[in-house]
């Protein structure tokens, strides 16, 4: 039986890995999705550390750049 921390990190990791695919094929929902958890993430305060602030700040820059807009089909 798996402890909880590695259900949860398994859980993680497969959420992760699908979200992966999705910007891979480019699916709007997915970068809907990354723009809210990054955002919502630095609202929030989970990024205590600045790799994690400066890491969902690119993504936040990148994603709203008008070349992504337009990959994304928007």
């Amino acid at each position: 039986m798996l402890h909880q921390s590695s259900e949860s990190s398994s859980i993680l990791g497969i959420i992760a890995l699908v979200f992966c695919y999705g910007l891979w094929q480019l699916k709007a929902w997915v970068k809907t999705s990354t723009l809210f958890l990054s955002v919502f993430g630095l609202i929030s305060g989970g990024g205590s550390n600045a790799i994690s602030i400066l890491f969902a700040g690119v993504m936040i820059d990148y994603l709203l750049q008008p070349e992504v807009k337009l990959a994304f089909g928007k």
